[in-house]
């Protein structure tokens, strides 16, 4: 049974490996964390092959789902959603719905989004270095003051979770235009449909906007988190873009060089390209690991980002 958060192949191999390296459970927890899905055990006792790697080949079904619908709505053996059900629905359920309202409370979500690095394993302990602050963020932000919840985007259609995000935004979400100041170019992107910084949770998620000028030279910004040093975790420099007034505004300059093309991309894994390249071709890293949202002209007088009309 394919569930709302199945991985696509490339992405759950990764994942995989990544965990036969370092079967941590500071991982499981939020990767895995049913008692089914028999990743727990290889933490303590991993079975080792060749060349130092746990044994995971022989895992059961239900761990290839990962964060799958039991995860959050099934509790000692009992199904619960964040209200009542309407008639029909009740009516058509197998089992009985139970109702637990912080099922849409961003409070709810933290317990996988809002955590600090882990430090020892056993007993398991937490540094004092935030790893992902998106609901601390979220709680800054003019949607919460508003009464929105994460679940107002996260979940939009009551039927199938719109879990991820980007995947979800409209033609008129973003907006991009050239401004002209005295010869001196930048093209200049909004959008007030994301309430915390961008990119946010994974540590190697990364945003690449490419702006290509009239002479064929281009110029990358980058959108990201630094971890440095890797060994003691501490953040350097961080280059996201920060919501203020319930807005993500940034410039881009170009100096005297008229910006003609615009790229936006989501890279799942930015962070470590690199290391992803050595072992899949570029192909599989563009149709797995990269999200394009917009590739196209800067020009403000009949471009906007995605379609959608400039304000």
């Amino acid at each position: 049974m394919e569930t709302i958060f199945t991985w696509t192949g490339l992405d759950k191999s990764c994942i995989f490996l990544a965990f036969t390296r370092e079967p941590a459970v500071s991982c499981v927890n939020c990767h895995a964390p049913l008692d089914r899905q028999s990743l727990l055990p290889l933490v303590d006792n991993p079975r080792k092959l060749p060349g130092g790697v746990a044994d995971i080949l022989s895992r059961k079904p239900i761990t290839e789902e990962g964060i799958n619908c039991a995860v959050c709505h099934v509790r000692n053996g009992k199904i619960y959603a964040s209200k009542k059900p309407d008639a029909l629905t009740e009516k058509r359920s197998i089992h009985p719905i139970h109702v637990d309202t912080e099922l849409a409370k961003p409070s709810f979500c933290a317990s996988c989004h809002q955590f600090h690095f882990p430090g020892k394993e056993n007993p398991v302990s937490f540094t004092n270095i935030p790893m992902q602050e998106t609901v601390k963020e979220f709680y800054k932000s003019k949607q919460h003051q508003e009464g929105k919840t994460c679940q107002t985007c996260h979940f939009q259609n009551e039927k199938k979770e719109s879990f991820h995000g980007s995947k979800k935004l409209k033609k008129e979400d973003f907006k991009i235009y050239l401004v002209n100041e005295s010869q001196s170019y930048k093209a200049h992107f909004t959008t007030d449909q994301i309430a915390h910084s961008w990119p946010s949770g994974d540590l190697y998620r990364q945003i690449r906007v490419t702006i290509t000028m009239e002479d064929g030279t281009q110029r990358i910004f980058f959108h990201q988190r630094n971890l440095l040093p890797f060994e003691y975790p501490s953040w350097g420099n961080d280059s996201r873009l920060l919501v203020k007034e319930g807005r993500l505004d940034q410039d881009y300059e170009t100096g005297d060089k008229k910006p003609v093309h615009c790229r936006i991309e989501i890279h799942k894994q930015g962070g470590i390209e690199g290391n992803i390249k050595m072992v899949v071709t570029r192909e599989m890293y563009e149709k797995n690991f990269l999200r394009l949202l917009y590739s196209g002209p800067c020009d403000r007088d009949n471009f906007t980002l995605l379609g959608g009309n400039r304000q």
